[in-house]
């Protein structure tokens, strides 16, 4: 039998990677919930940690998934030169 959180973690998982359309929804949610910006106020501080919290109960923060989050991470291709690159991080722009 299955234990609730694997259970629970496959249906955030199925409504998020189910269709374009989840896939864009959870993007979103997590780029409002600052999960690809450094962190600068307090509040940022809980909007980052939720989103880190719900990228978890989606079952993809597990310790056996790790070594492939990592894997995939590096595939992503780095983005081409920019006339005046600025250096360090860059935060992704929220709508």
């Amino acid at each position: 039998m299955k234990s609730h959180a694997r259970s629970l973690a496959e249906k955030y998982h199925t409504l998020f990677s189910g269709s374009q359309d989840g896939i864009d929804v959870f993007e979103d949610m997590l780029t409002d919930l600052r999960l690809y910006e450094t962190i600068d106020t307090e509040e940022d501080r809980f909007l980052h940690n939720f989103g880190i919290r719900l990228v978890a109960k989606a079952g993809l923060y597990e310790e056996s998934n790790m070594r492939l989050v990592t894997r995939n991470l590096l595939g992503i291709p780095l983005p081409s030169p920019r006339d005046n690159p600025e250096p360090g991080l860059r935060d992704v722009k929220r709508l």
